[in-house]
């Protein structure tokens, strides 16, 4: 093993980091297209809650 071989293993990352990118990596891509799918649902409730504040406001400064 050569001194430049030994240089590049020792700037290698640790198997504890390389298990964690893999975790992050998997996760990511299993939880973007889930929040892509709430996504619809969460705007629709959002929009009704924002209607349902607009009437009330509008009752409360008719009365």
């Amino acid at each position: 093993m050569s001194p430049a071989d030994c240089d590049k293993l020792s700037k290698l990352p640790s198997k504890q980091e390389l298990m964690g990118k893999v975790v992050g990596l998997v996760y990511t891509l299993v939880s973007q297209p889930v929040a892509i799918a709430q996504a619809p649902t969460r705007d629709a409730v959002l929009v009704v809650k924002a209607l349902e504040n607009k009437l009330k406001e509008s009752g409360a400064a008719a009365a």
